[in-house]
Parts: C-alpha cells; structure tokens; sequence
C-alpha cells in the first residue's frame, strides 16, 4: 500500500542515517590507524641510524604495541556500528509496540502510517531516540489526545529536552500541567517551553524549579486569579535572592496564597486600604493587583505592622518567602514580561 511504503521509507532513511553516523566515526578511527602507521614510519626511520642489534628488541615492542592498538582500534570500530544498527532497530520495534498500544486509542479513521512517518521526522529533527519519541507518545496517548495532539505534544516535550534541559518525563508533566491548570489562557504546548527556556535563560532559576514550582502552586495561583506567566514571575523572584528550590518556593507560595483570601487576611489587609474582594464583594480580585497593592504598601508600613501582617499572611515558617517577594516584586514582574513576549524563544534556543 502507498501509506506503508511511504512509512517503511521513512524507516529505512532513519537507519541509514544511523548507520551513515556509524560510517563517520569509523573514517575517524581510521585517521588514528593511519596516524599509528605514520608512527611506525617514522620509528623506522630513526631505527636506520641505531644499531640493529640494540634497538631490535625495541622495535618488536613498538610493532606488538602498534598491532594492539589497530586491534582495538577495529574493535571500537565494530562495536560502534553494530550498536547503532541494534539501538535503530530495537528503538523501531518498540516505537512499533507502543504505535499499536496507542492505535486502540486512536479514532479509526486516523492515517496510521503517516502518523509513524511523522513520529519518525520528529525524532530525526531532534536527533532524539525513538525510545524518547514512544516514551512521550505513550505518556500523551494515555491523557485521551486526538493524533494531532499528541504529536504536537509530543514534538513540544522534545523541545523542552533540547531546550530547557528537562528529562523527557518532567517536559511532559510540565506541558500537562500548565495546559491543564491554566487552560483558559490560550496556551499551547510549544508556548509552555517557551516561556520556560526564555525565564531561565534571562534570570538566575532553573527550569527544573519553574517545573517544580508549577506543580506545588499551579492550581492555588488558578484559583486566586493569577496566570502562568504570575507564577513564573513569583518562583523566579524568590529563587533569583534565596537560591531557594522550587518545591520549597511552591509549598510556601501555596500556603500565602491560601491564607491571603481568607477572612482574617481580608481583615488584617483592609485595615492598609489593600482590597481583597472586588468591586461586587462577591469575589476577588486578581493575584496580581493584590500582590501589587501589597508590596506597594509595604515599604510605608512600620516594623510592628509589618511583623503582624507577615504572620497572619505567612507564619513563621513562610516568613522569608513573602518578605522576599515584596522586596523583589519588580523582579517578578520582569520575568512574568519576558514570559508573555517569549514566543518562539525554545525553537531558536534549540537551534
């Protein structure tokens, strides 16, 4: 059938690749046998003006040592070909495997052997392993995903590995959780590693702690009204002055975040002219205009007012994380700015 011609050549073009990798690490062994050779050349050369009789032993020894290296040399060689074949070959049977597992869960009128051409294409634009490529498909196919979106979620987690540094299963998390979390604000998966890759690349926080802080307070930030983009610029706030982890970062932000909208927080930030509730009194405000009302007032407040306002916002443990975000919130509105101008910014990182 044309589709699986078409898929079957898309095959046997990704193991000739692998095999024409092989081919070059070969020609650059065997500049190092040549090298050898030229070695010896020499060595003999040398030999002509020395004695026969005192160097003859010498010269067995260099001839026994040069045969060990070409031997080990050719062995190296082989050894490298056979494991490129044997990683192509066994990376395509488990892509097959898992492309079967995700069929069942695919609509039946899906192009099935376009879609294993395209799963291979993003693989090679990557240069990733098929394994990575089949681990990302079982792990979206699993979410309930039409094809094309677990192949455009799938080209996005190889991205965010390339390009944010994050192992394959914390890029597919990571996707998951911010489209889940904050799916009211038009995000894709490819945006999502874009905004991640550009904050770490402009400021002192690590993408694995952006990850880790959208898992602890993901859901707190939603639900009190901030965006991705917020939250981002808070865990980038606090990591760039404490070096803080990002879990750590998470834990505290969700317990202020909690506590900022309950009643006695309402009570104790009215008495600053800080609004909690909005303008109907029957919800609240954005995370964002509560947080800069706060640090805005906060500089005007005296000791005694500051010390009783941190402890019913934060308590004692969660103290430093608030304090730090209040002295730094231009910092985390920076960052929430390069967040929201990123687009495109993983793609030409990964390049």
């Amino acid at each position: 059938m044309p589709g699986q011609a078409t898929t079957y050549s898309a095959i046997i073009q990704f193991v000739v690749r692998r095999v024409n990798e092989a081919t070059s690490q070969i020609k650059k062994l065997g500049k190092e046998l040549t090298t050898l050779d030229r070695t010896k050349s020499t060595s003999a050369t040398l030999d002509q003006h020395m004695s026969r009789n005192v160097l003859g032993y010498g010269r067995s020894l260099d001839e026994a040592i040069i045969r060990v290296a070409k031997y080990a040399i050719a062995l190296r060689a082989l050894q490298y070909t056979m494991g490129a074949i044997t990683t192509s070959f066994s990376g395509l049977i488990r892509l097959q495997d898992q492309l079967i597992d995700l069929r069942k869960a695919l609509p039946p009128v899906i192009d099935f052997n376009r879609f294993t051409s395209q799963a291979i294409s993003i693989a090679k634009e990557f240069g990733a392993k098929l394994d990575d490529v089949s681990r990302a498909f079982f792990l979206f196919s699993q979410q309930g995903l039409s094809a094309t979106d677990v192949l455009n979620r799938t080209r996005a987690a190889l991205l965010g590995v390339n390009a944010a540094n994050l192992p394959l299963e914390q890029s597919v998390d990571a996707i998951t959780a911010a489209l889940n979390i904050f799916n009211k604000e038009g995000l894709t998966a490819e945006t999502v590693i874009d905004k991640l890759v550009a904050v770490q690349a402009m400021y002192a926080v690590s993408t694995q702690d952006l990850f880790f802080g959208l898992q602890r307070m993901g859901s707190i930030v939603q639900n009190t009204g901030g965006s991705f983009d917020l939250l981002l610029g808070l865990v980038t706030a606090v990591a760039e002055t404490t070096r803080k982890g990002g879990e750590e970062i998470g834990a505290a932000f969700k317990t202020i975040l909690s506590t900022i909208t309950s009643e006695r927080a309402r009570k104790e930030l009215g008495k600053y002219k800080i609004a909690v509730e909005d303008a109907t009194q029957t919800g609240f405000r954005p995370l964002l205009s509560i947080l800069s009302d706060l640090a805005t007032e906060w500089p005007k407040l005296q000791a005694a007012e500051q010390d009783e306002l941190a402890e019913v916002l934060s308590g004692v443990r969660r103290r430093d994380i608030l304090l730090t975000i209040l002295r730094d919130f231009p910092t985390a509105l920076n960052a929430m700015a390069t967040s929201m101008t990123s687009l495109g910014f993983a793609e030409e990182a990964s390049l």
